[in-house]
């Protein structure tokens, strides 16, 4: 039976808290987060075997939200990139569903382990239009940046759409100051040791 840990004190206004287990890590195997949006939201660590629930993830979310995460309008994840984004020494994903629907992912959080840069993550944030400019998005990375922290990084890297308003609002309010455009791309860090 997993165990849950509730968000408190803030409005949908208010910055969003980290939670935190008792270990640090949250949520960790067995633990989820409830974060407060409008419907209640649970978040817990994905396994290999959601890749048909992220699939239909895929599905539901439209070319525009599909682009912004990926560059390309990628209609599903194959499962080799499943596997890596599952596979605790190269990545953490987490997997968000609505309380009344624990079946149904609308967000998949991902924090990937640069290739040669021991400490440098990258931050990739997919939600389910439906489930947008609620807060989820910024209450998503900043679980993630706690969790890089305790990972020992140094450097969270994220890249969206230069029109992708919501996630740039996103990376600002973790602390990106430093961005760098080509053509439609925009890519940023956050240094972690002043991120908010």
């Amino acid at each position: 039976m997993s165990r849950q840990i509730v968000a408190t004190g803030t409005t949908m206004a208010d910055p969003i808290p980290t939670p935190r287990s008792s270990h640090g890590l949250l949520p960790a195997a067995g633990e989820s987060v409830w974060i407060p949006t409008p419907l209640g939201t649970v978040t817990r660590l994905a396994s290999v075997a959601d890749l048909d629930a992220v699939q239909d993830l895929h599905a539901r979310c439209s070319l525009v939200s599909r682009a912004a995460r990926y560059m390309v309008g990628k209609r599903e994840l194959a499962p080799a990139e499943w596997r890596h984004f599952t596979h605790p020494a190269r990545a953490t994903t987490w997997l968000t569903s609505p309380e009344v629907a624990p079946g149904r992912i609308v967000a998949m959080t991902n924090l990937i382990a640069h290739h040669g840069d021991r400490g440098a993550l990258d931050l990739g944030l997919l939600i389910e239009d439906g489930f947008q400019g609620q807060g989820l998005g910024t209450a998503l990375a900043r679980i993630a940046l706690g969790h890089a922290r305790l990972l020992g990084g140094h450097r969270l890297t994220a890249s969206t759409g230069r029109a992708n308003r919501r996630m740039i609002a996103i990376l600002h309010r973790l602390g990106a100051t430093d961005w760098h455009y080509s053509g439609p791309d925009a890519d940023t860090h956050v240094h972690l040791d002043g991120a908010r």
